[in-house]
């Protein structure tokens, strides 16, 4: 998971440094929502923690509702 991890990074800041949090978040929820590995949803929970500067308080209850719809163990 550190090659994933390292490649979202770079995707990351290669494309989507520049992009508004909720574009961001709807690309992490797409992850999250569609992928069928641990790794798939790895790429969304790393591009969260990129924006976690960025977010406000009412952007908890999304975060809570990721990780409630998408999260298991």
């Amino acid at each position: 998971s550190g090659t994933v991890r390292n490649t979202a990074d770079i995707f990351f800041k290669d494309y989507l440094k520049d992009k508004s949090k909720d574009e961001i978040l709807k690309m992490a929820e797409y992850f999250l929502k569609n992928g069928e590995f641990f790794e798939e949803k790895l790429v969304g929970l790393v591009w969260i923690r990129k924006i976690l500067k960025k977010l406000e308080k009412e952007d908890l209850k999304i975060l809570e509702s990721f990780l409630y719809k998408y999260v298991e163990n």
